[in-house]
């Protein structure tokens, strides 16, 4: 009986520091969403946006035309 108690910790340990590893990506990527939430002006006539963000490189703004754009 204890070494199956062993096996199960073991288990539970490992399936424990993965669950952990997955929380630190969530963060990450809550934190990559954040920022560029916090990049994004909302006009009246469209979302200019001013990124240094790796997924919106463009050196330039750009203008998303469509006031009723959703993120």
């Amino acid at each position: 009986m204890r070494s199956k108690n062993e096996v199960l910790y073991k288990q539970n340990e490992e399936l424990g520091g993965r669950l952990g590893a997955e929380q630190v990506k969530n963060e990450e990527l809550t934190s990559d969403v954040t920022a560029l939430r916090a990049e994004t002006i909302i006009g009246e006539n469209g979302a200019l946006i001013h990124s240094p963000h790796p997924f919106l490189s463009s050196s330039q703004p750009f203008l998303l035309q469509n006031s009723q754009t959703r993120w």
